[in-house]
């Protein structure tokens, strides 16, 4: 029932408020799984081109929709890397007209993809710890079950 104090908008703000963190967990979750498919996909040869880029193109995307407001900010802290990483991009293909396909160039773009979604993930109550917590138990994992060297 909507009183005479209350607007529609501020009726809805919970629902909002709910849907931006599940979708924030969801890009969370979603980068913790890019995170272990990069470093156990090539000791269990389950590497599949480009999956990792795409993935990572769909959670920027979930991450700019999540954001908000705070888009812009997120952005202007990764502008002058991503700058540098467009400008290298930039020089390699056009001035010494390498090809794309070379790994020092395309890596390039996972980087910038994964710049912006950790600079918006790490506005999160402690994303740092559960990253860093998440990342040793992957790297963990990847000695132990990968066998000798």
């Amino acid at each position: 029932m909507i009183t005479a104090g209350t607007s529609y908008s501020e009726d809805t703000k919970p629902a909002v408020n709910v849907a931006l963190s599940r979708l924030s967990s969801l890009v969370e979750y979603g980068y913790y799984f890019i995170v272990a498919y990069g470093i156990l996909s090539g000791p269990f040869g389950l590497s599949i081109e480009k999956v990792a880029v795409l993935t990572l193109a769909v959670l920027l995307l979930l991450c700019l929709l999540q954001l908000g407001s705070r888009m812009l900010t997120v952005l202007q802290l990764a502008a002058f890397p991503i700058g540098c990483g467009i400008t290298y991009i930039f020089v390699q293909l056009v001035i010494h007209e390498e090809s794309f396909d070379l790994g020092y160039i395309r890596n390039f773009v996972p980087w910038m993809l994964g710049l912006i979604i950790i600079q918006s993930l790490a506005l999160r109550k402690d994303f740092l710890d559960r990253f860093a917590f998440i990342t040793l138990s992957v790297g963990l994992a990847g000695c132990l079950f990968s066998g000798p060297m």
